[in-house]
């Protein structure tokens, strides 16, 4: 074995076959969107053994606004595809078509078998890039297995093999989420050599360190993007204090309007209640003066002693 370092960013280190053709390096989407693959192939070209994958894209669940087959943005500025979700028994078969389909022909499944390992070295690696950031590990879901292959290869029989951990990520507000693919080994070799092809394609991936450097790098651009979303949701959580606090204060204002309205209305209501009240009195005790003056004329009555001063009221008569 040998030791190849990552020529790109010096981002890792794996052992490899020694005389092997070998390539890889980082691919990225964006800042925080990194793949990391090695492709190590023997002498002879009859085996090639990978690591990690570029082409393979995150993923977004499908929702009633988001259907499968289109595209969006995650988080990390990366563009997702859209599809429905895939345990690692379902990538690891997919992956084995898409990508040794059109060379190696005739494939036919010869087993699957889960990755209880492979799924427990992702989880501690996520665990520990989480630490680094300084961040609660997220909710992910893994799911890891391998799946096997017969297949012709230039009229000889060969072997695939394609190891694979997916991680599900849903949104606990609502529908929706992400899916990954963050393992993802594979291998294409002579029949007669799949046994100790595969164990060197373990090998290979059990090997592959990341530097320290490359892991800050990332953590701190991650570090960026959290302290960048925690801003913008402060501000996003001051504006709505803001304008509930202006909605609170134009309703105060208007229910203010509204009973002070009120209260000038029944005010005067009630004034115009009382003038009517006493307009109504005064008719009534002008009527009630009337009849009995018309009374004392028709009896021929003199009125000898009054209620009031204004001699309106009669209180005894007189023939």
């Amino acid at each position: 074995m040998s030791t190849f370092t990552d020529p790109t960013e010096d981002a890792f280190t794996v052992s490899v076959p020694a005389g092997w053709s070998t390539k890889g390096g980082v691919q990225r989407a964006s800042e925080l969107a990194a793949t990391v693959y090695v492709v190590a192939t023997s002498p002879d070209s009859a085996t090639t053994i990978g690591i990690g994958d570029p082409s393979i894209p995150p993923f977004a669940l499908p929702t009633d606004g988001q259907p499968a087959g289109g595209t969006v943005k995650n988080a990390a500025g990366a563009t997702a595809t859209v599809a429905a979700y895939e345990t690692g028994a379902q990538f690891a078969a997919d992956y084995a078509q898409r990508a040794y389909g059109s060379t190696c022909t005739g494939m036919q499944a010869a087993g699957t078998q889960a990755e209880p390992d492979l799924v427990q070295q992702v989880q501690t690696q996520s665990a520990k890039f989480a630490g680094e950031v300084g961040a609660p590990p997220p909710s992910v879901n893994f799911d890891g297995a391998s799946a096997r292959f017969t297949c012709q290869f230039n009229g000889a029989p060969y072997a695939v093999g394609v190891l694979a951990v997916t991680g599900l990520q849903q949104n606990p507000n609502g529908p929706g989420g992400y899916w990954a693919v963050p393992a993802i080994v594979s291998y294409r070799t002579p029949a007669a050599s799949q046994a100790p092809t595969e164990q060197m394609a373990r090998s290979m991936e059990q090997s592959l360190q990341h530097t320290p450097q490359w892991d800050a790098r990332m953590a701190s651009a991650t570090k960026q993007l959290i302290a960048g979303m925690q801003a913008q949701a402060n501000q996003l959580a001051a504006m709505t204090q803001r304008d509930n606090a202006m909605l609170n204060a134009n309703e105060n204002r208007l229910n203010a309007n509204l009973n002070a309205g009120h209260a000038a209305f029944m005010q005067q209501f009630n004034a115009q209640g009382a003038a009517r009240t006493a307009a109504w009195n005064q008719h009534m005790y002008n009527k009630e003066t009337g009849q009995q003056s018309e009374m004392r004329y028709i009896n021929n009555q003199t009125c000898v002693q009054w209620w009031d001063a204004a001699h309106t009221r009669c209180r005894t008569t007189a023939q």
